[in-house]
């Protein structure tokens, strides 16, 4: 007696499933993708915004867990298995990319940025530090970026507060190619970058009527 499947859904899965895993397959075929880290248009000045206000930046540091490896890699590329096949690795360095783009995020809002490679060298002005924690994709059916740091302000040796950023991203897995992933990123970027604004903005603010 022929086997008849009535589900539709099951239906789908058996059509699309061997096309999913075709996509999947060949994508990963084509050895370790080098993808450029961006970052989403910058929003246009408000009209007749006030005086920026003066805010110090330490680059922020590496904290995330090494890889397997002994290499800190953006995340791996699995086939239609789930097997690893490849790396995605970033052609900028993501912790400068992070912390370029909380900095580029309070230009935005209208504070002047002033990068400093010591915290003794922030005089007087509100300061940020903090560390990296995640800068990772994972893919298997579905491409995931995973963005997060821990932040800090103070003043002259005095801590006004500490806070978590996170921004993330996804899409269905698709071509599997590196301007596909540059898409994923730059959005889980965007997300971060808003995360980050909404928590620190008040901590300067803070810091700076002190």
């Amino acid at each position: 007696m022929p086997f008849i499947i009535r589900n539709p859904r099951t239906l789908l899965l058996v059509l699309f499933a061997p096309l999913s895993l075709g996509f999947l397959c060949s994508s990963c075929a084509f050895g370790d993708r080098h993808i450029n880290l961006t970052y989403g248009s910058a929003p246009a000045a408000p009209v007749g915004a006030v005086p920026a206000t003066r805010v110090a930046m330490t680059q922020l540091q590496d904290g995330r867990p090494a890889k397997e490896n002994g290499e800190k890699v953006l995340g791996k590329i699995r086939n239609g298995y789930g097997m690893p096949t490849a790396d995605v690795l970033g052609v900028q360095d993501p912790i400068l990319w992070v912390s370029d783009g909380v900095a580029r995020s309070l230009t935005e809002e209208g504070f002047n940025v002033e990068k400093v490679d010591a915290p003794n060298m922030a005089a007087n002005l509100p300061l940020i530090t903090g560390t990296v924690t995640e800068v990772s994709m994972g893919m298997y059916m579905h491409e995931k970026v995973n963005i997060a740091s821990d932040l800090a302000v103070e003043r002259s040796g005095q801590k006004f507060g500490t806070t978590k950023c996170a921004g993330e991203a996804g899409i269905l897995a698709w071509t599997g190619s590196a301007a596909e992933f540059e898409g994923v990123f730059a959005q889980a970027m965007s997300s971060f970058q808003a995360d980050c604004m909404s928590k620190l903005i008040p901590l300067l603010r803070s810091a700076g009527s002190q």
